[in-house]
């Protein structure tokens, strides 16, 4: 009998101690997250994240912690509705002391944290200094704080088309030295040509245009601008007119004296 009685103290006090090592365990597994804990960005966008706490159905009371960035810019840092801040946490100060009236198990979000990445590589949101009061003695049951990871990508440039330039000169003619043939004498002497300039514009606005363009170096190689483009011809057709004038003289006397 007094055998049984030991082994059944004995049973008892091992169920006590692994039920209160349960009990303990329950109560140190409450905790606080980010959420999301992890996602991937471009540099210069903004990340809402927020902290949570996982109350593992402890009763908690209040949460301590203080938020710290890495390669992210903090933009603002908003308490939920329903708490109480005993000390409300910013972007310059991100301490915070919040206080659940009347205790509660519910999982629930404490704060929303709005930051903008920086630079490519990995960001992260994270605590320290967390402490979670709870339980029924009402006191600290956990000091475990979640953190959030977030990669970073560099954002790709924008690279506008390339837009040929093309240089706007004046409206100005393009005055080059050429072989023109001469209107009077057979082979080539030098002239001037006058590019951007059409053929219509150059015999009708300009007549004597084209004449008038030879070298001026040579202003023998042209003598006149009219009908007769030598001396020899001039001669020529003087001698022929003299001829005319003499016959029809001649065929005059010719009738008078019949």
């Amino acid at each position: 009998m007094k055998k049984l009685n030991i082994q059944t103290i004995l049973l008892l006090l091992i169920s006590l101690a692994v039920f209160g090592i349960a009990g303990t365990a329950q109560a140190t597994t409450a905790s606080l997250y980010v959420s999301p804990a992890s996602v991937t960005k471009n540099a210069g966008d903004v990340i809402t994240a927020s902290v949570g706490i996982n109350t593992a159905s402890n009763k908690i009371y209040a949460v301590e912690g203080t938020l710290a960035f890495d390669k992210l810019t903090c933009q603002s840092i908003t308490v939920a509705a329903g708490l109480q801040a005993l000390s409300t946490p910013s972007c310059d100060s991100p301490h915070f002391l919040l206080g659940i009236p009347s205790g509660s198990a519910d999982n629930k979000t404490l704060l929303t944290v709005t930051t903008k990445a920086e630079t490519a590589g990995t960001a992260t949101i994270s605590m320290t200094g967390v402490n979670i009061v709870g339980g029924d003695a009402i006191k600290s049951i956990s000091n475990s704080g979640g953190s959030g990871s977030y990669t970073i990508e560099a954002s790709e440039a924008i690279t506008a088309p390339a837009t040929a330039v093309i240089p706007v000169t004046a409206n100005k003619p393009i005055v080059k030295t050429v072989p023109v043939k001469s209107p009077t004498k057979s082979g080539e002497v030098l002239g001037t040509k006058i590019e951007g300039v059409t053929p219509s514009e150059t015999s009708t606005n300009n007549p004597g245009t084209v004449l008038a363009a030879f070298d001026e170096q040579n202003p023998n190689d042209i003598k006149c601008n009219g009908l007769f483009a030598s001396n020899v011809d001039k001669i020529v057709i003087g001698l022929l007119a003299a001829v005319i004038i003499l016959l029809i003289g001649f065929i005059v006397l010719k009738k008078k004296k019949i």
